[in-house]
């Protein structure tokens, strides 16, 4: 009789320590999933614009296509890029933008004609600012970050 109860009690304990370790799992299990959107949702998050500008003279005048400036945009003639774009002076892989830790960063990745920030060539990561005037080829876009 005693080995019975002992059996049975150690049969809810064994259910009750199972089902603590399948809750545990899906707690991780669900907060790895709310991180990971999280992050997805960043990655999305529009953080200002990218304006293509033409010069009249010394003043940047808008032409008019502006796209979207998200935590890492890219910048080339790859359809996968970004921002792609029909410049024969363009790399595929041109250049990138990149938020990190609250700064904006411009980097050339390794391109045939450079990148040029402010008319001046980037040969290493470089901080930009609002209002930049970002040079990829021989196309020019003007740096519109959100507030």
């Amino acid at each position: 009789m005693i080995s019975d109860w002992l059996l049975f009690i150690l049969r809810i304990a064994s259910g009750i320590a199972l089902l603590a370790i399948l809750l545990t799992i899906l707690y991780f299990f669900v907060q790895e999933v709310r991180q990971i959107a999280k992050i997805q949702e960043s990655a999305r998050r529009v953080y200002g614009r990218l304006s293509t500008v033409d010069f009249i003279g010394p003043t940047a005048v808008l032409s008019g296509t502006s796209f979207p400036l998200y935590a890492l945009t890219t910048i080339g003639r790859s359809p996968s890029s970004t921002i792609p774009i029909d410049d024969s002076f363009a790399s595929t892989d041109h250049a990138a933008l990149e938020l990190r830790a609250g700064q904006w960063w411009l980097e050339d990745k390794g391109s045939t004609n450079g990148t040029l920030l402010n008319e001046i060539p980037v040969d290493q990561p470089v901080i930009v600012t609002n209002g930049d005037i970002v040079t990829v080829g021989k196309t020019h876009f003007r740096l519109d970050l959100e507030s």
